[in-house]
Protein backbone atom coordinates (compact mmCIF):
# COMPACT_ATOMS: atom_id res chain seq x y z
CA UNK A 1 0.00 0.00 0.00
CA UNK A 2 1.57 3.13 -0.88
CA UNK A 3 0.84 6.63 0.78
CA UNK A 4 -0.21 9.42 -0.14
CA UNK A 5 1.87 12.59 -0.35
CA UNK A 6 0.31 13.87 2.77
CA UNK A 7 0.26 10.91 4.81
CA UNK A 8 4.19 10.96 3.79
CA UNK A 9 4.38 14.88 5.17
CA UNK A 10 2.75 14.25 7.88
CA UNK A 11 4.78 11.16 8.97
CA UNK A 12 8.08 12.93 8.14
CA UNK A 13 6.87 15.80 10.02
CA UNK A 14 6.51 13.76 12.85
CA UNK A 15 9.70 12.00 12.87
CA UNK A 16 11.85 15.31 12.81
CA UNK A 17 10.06 16.64 15.49
CA UNK A 18 10.57 13.58 17.59
CA UNK A 19 14.44 14.14 16.59
CA UNK A 20 13.77 18.02 17.51
CA UNK A 21 12.50 17.70 20.55
CA UNK A 22 15.07 15.05 21.99
CA UNK A 23 18.22 16.75 20.70
CA UNK A 24 17.22 20.11 22.34
CA UNK A 25 15.85 18.79 25.74
CA UNK A 26 12.64 19.43 25.42
CA UNK A 27 10.82 16.17 26.98
CA UNK A 28 8.14 18.09 28.53
CA UNK A 29 6.86 18.52 24.71
CA UNK A 30 6.42 14.96 23.90
CA UNK A 31 2.62 14.93 24.34
CA UNK A 32 2.52 16.46 21.35
CA UNK A 33 4.00 13.17 19.74
CA UNK A 34 2.41 10.39 21.89
CA UNK A 35 -0.98 9.49 23.17
CA UNK A 36 -0.88 10.66 27.44
CA UNK A 37 -0.58 6.58 28.44
CA UNK A 38 3.05 6.49 26.69
CA UNK A 39 5.73 5.32 29.02
CA UNK A 40 8.72 6.97 27.43
CA UNK A 41 11.27 4.39 28.76
CA UNK A 42 15.24 6.03 28.92
CA UNK A 43 16.11 4.12 31.78
CA UNK A 44 18.95 2.62 30.20
CA UNK A 45 20.16 6.32 30.11
CA UNK A 46 19.73 6.69 33.78
CA UNK A 47 16.90 8.55 33.65
CA UNK A 48 13.27 8.12 35.03
CA UNK A 49 10.95 6.91 33.15
CA UNK A 50 8.64 9.42 31.62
Amino acid sequence: MALDPTDRTAITELLSLHGHLIDSGELDRLDELFTPDVVYDISDFGQRDL
